[in-house]
């Protein structure tokens, strides 16, 4: 299991959201961070992902400065999937996918099986031979999903995985997220869908103008009090079959 650790995270954001994160620990599991437009949730995931470098932060990942990792070194710790990826070329899915080996290099052996199986996960394998222009958004979507798992990076950070997917494949998918947590890997999500984050995930993170509210166990995380505060929406809770489900009333 490969842990993250960051201190002192300051740093301001293209819209002038402050995100200020004192202290902060990824460790294994399936870890969702929620919150309202704005709260600068994309903004912490692209400083821990060494994307972003505040001045005075420190984050590290598998005991390891990550400033002082080089790329190859990177990839092969973290896996990271941005809110959006524009693809300049009609490249072929099977060929964008495959760009997620690149860290092991020419000798990878076995690596094309990887790829098959990355695809099959995502529930991509009928698009092989499609280009990513003929795509939806959700299979677009997936495509780039795809070309982060099959790094088999043991440190996922995910920015919205499932945006633009129908229900079936979100659930498809966060179950395949959370399949790889329940095996070792360290999978920090962010949702807006707050259902979701309650079924799949061993501990929420609340953020709001860029501070964590709260970063508590799932159950405990799931309490009308933290999501009213949080989305400045009234929020109950229901159970059923001893499951909290969350909804909201304007």
């Amino acid at each position: 299991m490969v842990e993250l650790v960051a201190h002192h995270l300051l740093a301001e954001t293209a819209d002038a959201t402050i995100v200020d994160v004192d202290h902060l620990v990824l460790g294994r599991g399936l870890t969702a961070l929620i919150g309202p437009n704005g709260a600068g949730k994309s903004s912490l995931m692209r400083i821990l992902a060494g994307f972003d470098r505040p001045l005075g932060a420190s984050v590290r990942v598998d005991r390891q400065c990550l400033t002082k990792l080089d790329g190859l070194a990177r990839a092969r710790l973290i896996g990271w999937l941005p809110q959006s990826l524009p693809m300049a070329w009609p490249l072929h899915v099977r060929d964008v996918v495959a760009m997620g080996r690149f860290s092991y290099g020419r000798g990878d052996a076995g690596g094309g099986h990887k790829i098959d199986d990355a695809m099959v996960e995502c529930g991509i394998a009928h698009l092989t031979h499609r280009t990513m222009p003929t795509l939806s958004g959700g299979e677009e979507r997936r495509v780039h999903l795809a070309r982060v798992l099959v790094g088999n990076a043991p440190l996922l950070l995910l920015d919205e995985p499932v945006a633009a997917l129908d229900p079936a494949q979100m659930l498809h998918i966060l179950a395949r997220l959370r399949a790889r947590a329940d095996a070792g890997a360290n999978v920090c999500i962010i949702l807006h869908d707050v259902q979701l984050a309650a079924r799949f995930a061993n501990r929420i993170i609340g953020m709001k103008q860029g501070r964590i509210l709260f970063d508590q166990p799932t159950d405990a995380a799931i309490d009308a009090k933290n999501l009213g505060l949080l989305y400045d929406t009234p929020a109950q809770i229901l159970t059923v079959d001893g499951h909290k489900i969350p909804y909201f009333d304007q």
